[in-house]
């Protein structure tokens, strides 16, 4: 009999026991909810209070510290204006660059000149030297992108002023001039393994190149001193001076290998001398950044 009732009502119990289900979920999701909103409220009640305990206190910023940051400003610009006049007395004479051959022209000119510049001061070149700029003997440079070709026009313009600086320092030899590559793809014997930058929301550009040469010790230090006085701000970041003759140790090592001589730079100012220079060109744009 129990088994007939079972069957009659079958539809009735499932229905009863899928809302036993249903009310013990809603209870169970009510009091979860309950407790959530009792720590949500809490958590509400201690930000207004801090909110009502900043409002109470006084505004920031006042006007005596917007003020303080204005005098801080225009201080820090007066000091900028300040470093720009100091160390940026002139700018580089840099020729119109619009094409990869105009650079080429440019190239092949001034390798001349430069080529004549030290012949004439009996300076020694070594064969075909390229002044930096080996990777263009075969063509000009691949690229037609302007600001990559201004930037390889002023490294032009910066070796030209080195190399006339040396000549007039009177040294014995350029041995290798290399500089930062600023033209993406291709090889270049006369990189330099440091990367050129040239953000223009930077506070300052840098231009490196680095210069081996042999002469006297008089003529590196008229070369260092011809530097301080040019029109553009140059900067010595290492320098490295050897006895001629002597060997150099590696740039790497700690400190001299054994059985080798430590560099050094010789008392007397007409010994000779080799002299590697790292040097960099520092320019600060016209406007400072905001």
């Amino acid at each position: 009999m129990n088994s007939r009732w079972l069957k009659q009502n079958a539809v009735l119990l499932a229905a009863g026991t899928v809302w036993l289900v249903a009310m013990a979920l809603i209870v169970w999701l009510h009091f979860r909810t309950s407790g959530r909103t009792d720590e949500i409220s809490q958590q509400l009640d201690e930000q207004q209070t801090r909110l009502q305990s900043i409002l109470s206190t006084k505004p920031f910023p006042s006007q005596e510290n917007v003020e303080t940051i204005r005098r801080s400003r225009e201080q820090l610009e007066e000091q900028y204006t300040r470093l720009h006049q100091a160390v940026c007395i002139g700018s580089l004479q840099i020729e119109p660059t619009e094409r990869a051959l105009d650079f080429s022209s440019q190239l092949a000119r001034r390798k001349n000149l430069m080529r004549q510049c030290a012949r004439q001061a009996n300076v020694r070149l070594p064969e075909n030297f390229s002044f930096g700029f080996s990777r263009y003997d075969s063509g000009p440079p691949t690229t037609e992108d302007k600001p990559v070709l201004a930037l390889l026009a002023k490294q032009l313009a910066v070796v030209e002023k080195l190399v006339d600086t040396l000549v007039q320092s009177r040294i014995d030899e350029i041995r290798y001039i290399k500089r930062g590559e600023v033209d993406p793809g291709g090889s270049n014997s006369d990189a330099l393994g440091v990367p050129v930058e040239n953000d223009p929301k930077a506070q300052y550009h840098i231009l490196p190149f680095d210069v081996e040469f042999t002469g006297s010790a008089q003529s590196l230090r008229d070369f260092l001193n011809r530097l301080a006085v040019l029109d553009c701000f140059f900067t010595v970041r290492t320098l490295r001076v050897t006895s001629e003759g002597a060997q150099t140790p590696d740039s790497g090592d700690a400190g001299p290998a054994a059985g080798t001589k430590k560099s050094a730079v010789p008392g007397n100012d007409q010994a000779k001398v080799i002299a590697t220079c790292r040097v960099d060109l520092v320019e600060f744009p016209t406007e400072p950044a905001k």
